[in-house]
């Protein structure tokens, strides 16, 4: 999972190079986005589960701030880890070839995508 994420980093920091540089502190954000979310996607499908709606509504305000707090903790540890290893990343995955970008590329675009379709999902559970 770390070499997902740590190629999701580079990619985005590679698109964003010239706004961002190389600190990718957009890219940070978007991996502390995806881990965010996936954590989330997580906890409000064990917690529909266990819970009615009507339980769980009360707390739902509790919830999102949590999330937003973690997401924070996230983005401090992220931008951490990932502080100065573009250049490293780079020489690892030099010898991609067009192909493999392209692809790598679109899987990059759907990490980003498929979280939040999840969470749509998840909280149209047991709504009809």
């Amino acid at each position: 999972m770390k070499k997902v994420f740590a190629y999701i980093f580079y990619s985005m920091t590679k698109f964003y190079l010239k706004w961002d540089g190389k600190k990718g502190i957009v890219a940070v954000c978007g991996v502390s986005m995806i881990q965010t979310l996936l954590l989330a996607d997580l906890c409000i499908f064990l917690m529909k589960f266990y819970f009615e709606q009507d339980e769980i509504k009360p707390y739902s305000k509790i919830v999102s701030y949590f999330f937003g707090l973690f997401f924070f903790i996230l983005s401090t540890i992220n931008e951490y880890y990932y502080k100065n290893k573009y250049d490293k990343f780079r020489l690892y995955w030099k010898d991609e070839t067009d192909s493999q970008k392209i692809s790598r590329g679109f899987l990059v675009v759907v990490s980003l995508i498929v979280p939040w379709v999840l969470l749509f999902f998840i909280m149209k559970i047991n709504k009809t």
